[in-house]
């Protein structure tokens, strides 16, 4: 359900061209598409140990493919097939971060109680998503406003019922995705009648009730969003406050650095913030995805308040992603970049590569993102399966990827 912006950076590779974005893959307990993967070999064991306990990386499959709890309930022996590590789940009703209308306890019980049931076994770390807006054309359902504390009080007692059902479910955490689908909340708006500095302040006492709403039935929520510092790169990398506060009053996410700066403020010991780095999208080398976890951990920082930001190194977790639809060609919207001048079996190596230094260069997640696959129907790219299952193997593992793709970034066929 990602659609986006576009813009462009220069923090190193790392922050090349950020746009509109996407992800891929096959078939519940199909074939294994030949037996090799993108090296030839046969296809990697789903079994993979890792060889460094402090570092476990895990991937997470995410996209337009995305299911609910009843149907993983019905279907995890053949999902489990595939090479993840956890999913991410829609729980409905119950996905609206700032959802004006109140929730009710019945209504999230039967979707809770198939995550619950589901007998998970390969899939380890599961999660449940949140939006920050989407507009489904409901008439009844107002836009939540950051000065409407009648909002706020049923926002935090939806998100108490969403706290429950992260318990109750045993899932691994939630996921925050803060592009909006709709009216945008984290513009300023001049109209509003505070000044910019007011707004924030009054978004950052928000993100603290939301993160206390949060914790009432969890108290070490891990949150995966999807992106954070990245797409407000100006603003981190200005050189003085006054210049970062300029910066964010006029950027279409400048209000998200003070939510999350209202989370960080009120977040108990071991909750974890995972900053999901959606910029990865565009990464082609290794070098990329760790410039992007060196921005996470450094200028990124920078769009905290400075009492915040210890706070901020003690929380913050880096992530990375990947968008299988650019990767494998499979958006028109990508046709003049380089994957579509690709071989088929460069643009497997290519997946195999950039899932590969993902999971390499996270702190624990990696998530894969796709508007054109479905990997629960098998409408996914032959090969795909096996260059996935190989990335993951060797990550885990500790093993060398084994092969360059420069040619193939260079001279694409």
């Amino acid at each position: 359900m990602k659609r986006l912006l576009s813009s462009s950076v220069s923090y190193g590779a790392a922050l090349g061209p950020i746009m509109a974005c996407t992800i891929v893959l096959q078939c519940m307990g199909c074939s294994t598409n030949g037996g090799s993967g993108s090296n030839g070999s046969g296809p990697a064991p789903l079994a993979a140990p890792c060889a460094d306990a402090a570092h476990c990386p895990k991937l997470l499959e995410y996209g337009w493919d995305a299911r609910g709890p009843g149907f993983v309930n019905g279907h995890i022996a053949e999902m489990e097939h595939l090479p993840f590590d956890g999913i991410i789940m829609l729980l409905t009703p119950g996905s609206l971060a700032f959802d004006t209308q109140a929730w009710t306890e019945s209504s999230l019980e039967q979707p809770i109680q198939d995550v619950a049931g589901t007998a998970w076994d390969h899939f380890t770390d599961n999660f449940l998503i949140l939006y920050s807006a989407f507009d489904d054309g409901n008439p009844d359902r107002a836009p939540m406003e950051w000065q409407n504390d009648a909002h706020w009080q049923t926002i935090q007692a939806n998100i108490a019922l969403f706290s429950r059902a992260l318990a109750d479910s045993g899932s691994a955490g939630m996921v925050f995705d803060p592009e909006p689908y709709g009216r945008n909340p984290w513009r300023y708006d001049p109209a509003s009648g505070l000044a910019f500095a007011g707004t924030a302040a009054l978004v950052r006492q928000r993100g603290q009730q939301f993160m206390s709403a949060l914790q009432t039935h969890v108290s070490q929520p891990k949150i995966l969003v999807f992106q954070l510092g990245h797409y407000i790169w100006q603003a981190a990398l200005a050189a003085t406050e006054p210049e970062r506060q300029a910066a964010l009053e006029v950027h279409i996410y400048g209000l998200l650095p003070a939510f999350m700066n209202g989370l960080i403020d009120v977040a108990n010991d071991g909750v974890q913030i995972i900053d999901g780095n959606e910029a990865a999208y565009w990464y082609d080398e290794q070098q990329d995805y760790l410039d992007g976890a060196d921005f996470i951990r450094g200028p990124s920082r920078n769009l905290m308040a400075p009492e915040s930001r210890a706070s901020y190194d003690s929380i913050i977790r880096v992530g990375q992603a990947i968008y299988m639809d650019y990767v494998m060609a499979a958006n028109d919207s990508t046709a003049g970049d380089i994957p579509h001048s690709m071989s088929p079996e460069a643009r497997l190596r290519y997946a195999e590569h950039n899932t590969y230094w993902a999971l390499r260069t996270t702190d624990e997640y990696a998530w894969f993102y796709s508007e054109r696959m479905n990997w629960w129907t098998g409408d996914i790219p032959a090969g795909l399966e096996n260059a996935v299952r190989s990335a993951r193997y060797k990550a885990r593992t500790g093993a060398d990827l084994g092969f360059d793709i420069a040619d193939d970034l260079a001279a694409p066929q």
